[in-house]
């Protein structure tokens, strides 16, 4: 078992294999799509195979948020 008791020991052992990503030039709306309808927490940027970076559940929700109180600022 790991550490802390029984469980698993490694990384490979609870990670996800069948990984979702989005590219740099991807839809915003795209990415949260695939957030909410796969139920996960971040989405891996890769571009020409390579990890450039990650946006998460939280991103997304700025996003949306800063969007609301810019549009009630302009009303």
């Amino acid at each position: 078992g790991g550490p802390t008791g029984g469980g698993p020991r490694w990384v490979e052992e609870i990670m996800q294999r069948d990984v979702v990503t989005v590219a740099p030039n991807d839809p915003v709306v795209s990415a949260a799509v695939e957030v909410s309808v796969r139920e996960i927490g971040c989405l891996p940027v890769v571009e020409d195979g390579h990890l450039v970076g990650i946006v998460s559940e939280v991103d997304l929700l700025r996003l949306v948020s800063q969007a609301s109180t810019e549009s009630e600022m302009c009303q």
